[in-house]
């Protein structure tokens, strides 16, 4: 199964909602365009991989506070690790960081179980500006020192 784009999403403002596009931006050395996390620094974006078109189980607090810019599937998250560089549609991407500590209080997590937020999620510079468009295709170019 070839890796895909299964959703977009951009947070235009702080404490707005978060809204599906069909399309994104990602500019180098920014992130995503319009996005209210995007900037300079290693989190310009982010991701998620999941093997389903779910969203994360609605019971934790993740779920209410976390949304990915882009959401992956048919990749194996085990196999991304930082440095590592995907093309998504037009864009070119390096991962900087796999995984997010998960929020305090959330009900995952007071269950001991573990959060979808410490495997299913990594953060990416943009290292080449391009549009990323709902079913485009993701593929593994190489690691920062083959780029």
């Amino acid at each position: 199964m070839e890796a895909r784009v299964i959703c977009l999403q951009v947070q235009e403002e702080k404490g707005a909602a978060i809204k599906r596009v069909q399309r994104l931006y990602c500019q180098a050395q920014h992130g995503v365009q319009n996005d209210v996390h995007s900037g300079p620094g290693k989190r310009q974006v982010c991701l998620r991989f999941t093997e389903t078109s779910q969203a994360m189980p609605p019971d934790g607090l993740c779920a209410k506070k976390f949304q990915e810019n882009i959401r992956i599937a048919g990749m194996s998250e085990h196999l991304l690790l930082p440095g590592t560089v995907l093309q998504a549609g037009g864009s070119i991407m390096r991962l900087t960081q796999r995984g997010k500590r998960c929020y305090t209080g959330c009900a995952a997590a007071q269950r001991g179980e573990i959060c979808a937020l410490s495997r299913e999620t990594a953060f990416a510079e943009v290292l080449e500006s391009g549009w990323i468009a709902q079913g485009d295709p993701v593929r593994r170019i190489g690691d920062s020192d083959e780029i």
